[in-house]
């Protein structure tokens, strides 16, 4: 990846749009950004991190995303990055905004601007946008993560010493993010699951076992009691326990079956006496049965005179429905000629109503239409003031604007006299105190430098105030000073003044002389007083429309009314003849007769189901006491006081031995399945035991639990021993550029012992000084040292990060301060290692303010800071 062009608006702190072309400094080599701090260096790195991953260079915990917005920038201008870059011989662009809040565009307020990005591959025309999209299409691309990124491409400043001195708990949060350790950190998290799962469970069946060995319950008479009284509170005696349950079940069974037999025995003769009461009781039930029907059959036949005078008014009833369908024709079709009669009437009231109503409802039309030209002339007088607004509002702003100058030249009018004043009592002390000073010089018989007398009888002595040259020199040029502020004050009133008096010509030709709070108020009024005009013409033409329309409905309704009440009065004179015909069929003497007759519906069908139930039953009874009679021939009642004794007797024996069998079954049955459920508990406990085995000891050798006897080396997890593996790759590579800055006097390698056993090995190191042949922790080394020292080990691990994403090539890279520490030499080498990590192919880019490094570097990018925003120079 090779930058090409940058682009940042209202970022950071560049407040406009700010242009870095990166092929002005060429396709390789080492090129500088400098300024002073604060200026805004390392936000060209941040805006290159931010169009790529979204985040600054330092990741998120430096800056976040929603902070990138100038606080230089307009309300109205744009903040968004885009990097133009180079990868693989082809050229891509990527154009990226974080979320900030800027005005609406219709309206007041502010609104939310929704983060979004936008990626184009530049040679083909493909475009894809979303910021998960953006994400992929970079990461597939570049084949790095941003904390990847960040530490091969783009060093952040702070980080050289953050890898070089950080213990084994930080460097190891750092290498899960490069190398993705935490599949084997979960591996062994994995297997602390499954350990702790396996004793959960082995303990849970342990409880199970005591459990159940609690619920064992022997007879007194059980010959060995006491053995199993012993053995069922001890977890280790379960395989004895196990010995006792065959001896336990089979005594269990034979009290079963002895308690079993008795019942039996007891259910036999309970049985017997409930037939012979279930036959008793049945013979008194039937002569019971019989006295009932005797006396029912008795009420029937005094009901016989009632049910027959129901019959006559059943069939009465059934004729008048005959009738129902010509009276119900006849009702309806005189009630359509009442409501007939009353919409005619309505209709005609209606018509007259419209008669009366249209004159003056035509006036009306006409005398609103003749005001619409007033309306006009009302509008447009409206919109003249309106035009007005602007050059009133800038008026208005002119004369506050010009009475806070007329103070602003009162204070500088007063400056200036001061300063005047000042100044002149300053020149006459100064030229006052020349006379005395050269007095102070004379002695006697030397001549007077002024007028070349040898006697100096009376010397001119110093003032009271006196003055140097350099005071009247500043009170000049502070009198000068207030005099060019006083001039440009005036300047800016002239200039003021003529504005406003534009202004009050082009309103005094408009005839307006109010404020624009008032103007606003008659322009709102005249509009008003046009549209109240307008909507009174829409109102009278609506009016006399509505009116006219409803006069022709009125008429119409009035026409349909004399036409239907004439057939309805023909068809009513139908209706009655059918009915009277009707009455002469159904033997009914006159209409009276008929609605005496006439029953509703439901009436008659509960009088046929009274006497249909009337019938049904005197016929049922006469049958059942036949029935009885015979049944119960030769038959008489039977006392069942003596066999209700007897049975009551035997229940509570069979009572007395069910619960004498229900203890026995409910321990039996506690016993069978207690026994049933230790068996399978120890068979799943034997079962599992070697898999439990196998887990605790993974588990153990991947936590690092496993140490050899004599060694210090501290624990070993399996994530360790895996990052250890990186990070001997990374000390190696980092040694091979150590070497060269430090001409051989230092060597790193990885600590082999922890800090402590409880501590985690594998990821601090040592540092090898040959100038004292003695290995020492990294944490000994000097601030120019540890630069060195934290270089190397930055580039050691881009190169393995690089080796580890498929070998990919990155053409660029930027680095971030920390040359400050070195001395001439250290320098020296420093710069020799970046060139030839330039290697005539790969531009490096490195922020500092040394002047050292100005001097060795020609081209550069210079960062200045300004009040209004940073700006670049190339």
């Amino acid at each position: 990846m090779k930058p090409i062009r940058l682009t940042m608006s209202a970022f950071g702190p560049y407040a406009k749009q700010t242009v870095v072309d990166f092929e002005k400094l060429g396709g390789s080599g080492v090129f500088l950004i400098s300024g002073d701090t604060g200026a805004g260096k390392t936000t060209i790195f941040d805006a290159i991190s931010f169009a790529l991953f979204g985040e600054a260079s330092g990741g998120s915990e430096r800056r976040a995303a929603k902070s990138f917005r100038s606080d230089y920038a307009a309300p109205g201008d744009e903040t968004y990055v885009e990097f133009v870059f180079r990868h693989k011989d082809r050229r891509y662009r990527i154009r990226r905004n974080p979320e900030y809040l800027r005005p609406r565009k219709t309206g007041g307020g502010m609104t939310k601007q929704v983060a979004s990005a936008e990626f184009e591959a530049l040679d083909t025309g493909e475009i894809r946008c979303g910021i998960d999209e953006v994400r992929t299409q970079v990461s597939a691309l570049i084949g790095l993560t941003q904390d990847q990124f960040a530490q091969t491409v783009m060093i952040a400043q702070g980080d050289f010493l953050r890898i070089l001195n950080a213990r084994t708990d930080s460097r190891r949060e750092l290498f899960q993010k490069l190398f993705n350790t935490t599949l084997y950190r979960r591996i062994q998290e994995r297997f602390r699951e499954m350990n702790r799962a396996c004793e959960e469970e082995n303990a849970l069946l342990d409880s199970r076992i005591r459990m159940e060995a609690g619920k064992l319950d022997a007879d007194a008479d059980f010959p060995q009691r006491t053995a199993l009284e012993a053995y069922r509170g001890d977890p280790e005696a379960v395989d004895q326990l196990l010995e006792l349950m065959e001896p336990l079940l089979a005594y269990d069974a034979a009290q079963r079956q002895a308690v079993t037999r008795e019942r039996d025995e007891i259910e036999r003769r309970r049985l017997e006496l409930v037939r012979s009461m279930e036959a008793a009781k049945a013979v008194n039930a039937d002569f019971d049965a019989l006295d009932k029907l005797l006396r029912r059959e008795a009420e029937l036949a005094e009901r016989q005179s009632e049910i027959d005078d129901r019959a006559v008014q059943l069939s009465r009833g059934r004729r008048a429905q005959n009738l129902a369908i010509a009276e119900d024709n006849r009702r309806r079709n005189a009630a359509e000629i009442q409501r007939m009669e009353q919409v005619h009437d309505q209709a005609a009231a209606e018509l007259k109503a419209c008669d009366a109503e249209l004159p003056g409802a035509e006036a009306e039309a006409r005398r609103t239409a003749q005001r619409l030209p007033e309306a006009d002339a009302l509008a447009a007088r409206a919109e003249q003031y309106q035009s007005c607004i602007p050059t009133l509002h800038a008026l208005e702003a002119d004369e506050r604007a010009f009475d806070r100058l007329k103070a602003s030249l009162e204070r500088h009018l007063a400056e200036s006299r001061s300063a005047e004043e000042a100044h002149l009592r300053i020149r006459e002390a100064y030229f006052s105190s020349q006379y005395g000073l050269i007095a102070q010089e004379l002695e006697e018989g030397k001549p007077c430098p002024v007028c070349g007398a040898t006697a100096h009888p009376r010397k001119a002595a110093l003032p009271r105030e006196s003055a140097t040259k350099a005071e009247l020199d500043r009170a000049e040029q502070q009198r000068q000073s207030a005099q060019q502020a006083l001039q440009s004050e005036e300047q800016k009133a002239r200039a003021l003044s003529g504005r406003m008096e534009a202004a009050r010509a082009q309103l005094r030709e408009a005839e307006v002389q109010v404020s624009e709070r008032e103007l606003a108020g008659q322009i709102a009024a005249l509009r008003a007083q046009a549209q109240a005009i307008r909507e009174d013409r829409e109102r009278a033409q609506a009016q006399l429309g509505e009116l006219r329309q409803r006069r022709a409905r009125s008429g119409e309704r009035l026409a349909n009314a004399e036409q239907q009440l004439g057939e309805k009065r023909k068809l009513q004179l139908e209706y009655a003849q059918r009915f009277s015909a009707l009455l002469l069929e159904n033997n009914f003497a006159d209409e009276q007769d008929y609605l005496s007759a006439r029953r509703l519906p439901s009436e008659l069908d509960r009088l046929d189901r009274e006497i249909r139930q009337y019938n049904e039953e005197k016929r049922s009874c006469a049958d059942r006491i036949a029935a009885l009679k015979e049944k119960l021939r030769g038959l008489a009642r039977t006392d069942l006081r003596e066999l209700e004794a007897r049975l009551k007797e035997v229940e509570q024996q069979r009572r007395r031995v069910d619960a004498r069998e229900k203890a026995v079954v409910s321990r039996a049955s506690r016993n069978a399945d207690a026994a049933q459920d230790i068996r399978e508990t120890r068979k799943a406990q034997l079962r599992k035991a070697e898999k439990w085995a196998l887990v605790s000891e993974l588990y153990k050798t991947l936590s690092g639990q496993h140490i050899c006897a004599g060694e210090k080396r501290g624990k070993l997890t399996f994530e360790a021993y895996v990052q250890q593996h990186y990070f001997r790759q990374v000390v190696a590579a980092a040694n091979l550029r150590l070497n060269a800055l430090t001409e051989g006097m230092f060597t790193l390698r990885c600590k082999e012992v922890a800090r402590d056993l409880r501590s985690q090995a594998g990821l601090d190191m040592d540092v090898l000084d040959r100038s004292t042949g003695q290995w020492r922790d990294v944490s000994t080394l000097s601030g120019g040292e540890s630069f060195m020292a934290s270089l190397a080990l930055a580039l050691g691990l881009s190169d393995v990060v690089q080796a580890r994403s498929g070998g990919i090539r990155l053409d660029a890279m930027f680095i971030d301060e920390g040359f400050g520490s070195l001395d001439e030499n250290a320098l020296n080498h420093a710069m020799a290692l970046l060139d030839s990590l330039a290697d005539g192919k790969r531009l490096i880019g490195v922020i500092s303010h040394m002047p050292e490094l100005k001097e060795r570097i020609e081209r550069r990018i210079e960062v200045r800071k300004t009040l209004t925003g940073a700006q670049i120079l190339m």
